[in-house]
């Protein structure tokens, strides 16, 4: 599994976790350690455009097979530095 992370923030209010599956993406918001919401997306191209609209202080990003390149413009506003 490769692991990536963006914009660590030890005091981030707002965590975006990502699991690239081989079928599914999945997605958790966790706001400090607690989550708060869950959700799946079946196709890249939602998962895009939730991330287009999506405000996080922090961003984990997993992918066990596919490439993550494609959605790194995406979340390019995600990762503030503290």
């Amino acid at each position: 599994m490769r692991i990536f992370t963006f914009g660590i923030a030890l005091h981030a209010m707002k965590n975006l976790v990502i699991d690239i599956g081989n079928t599914n993406s999945k997605v958790g918001i966790f706001n400090q350690h607690e989550l708060k919401e869950e959700r799946v997306f079946v196709d890249e191209d939602s998962l895009k455009s939730f991330l287009q609209t999506c405000e996080a202080d922090c961003l984990l990003l997993a992918s066990v097979s596919k490439s993550y390149d494609a959605l790194l413009p995406y979340t390019r506003h995600i990762g503030k530095t503290y």
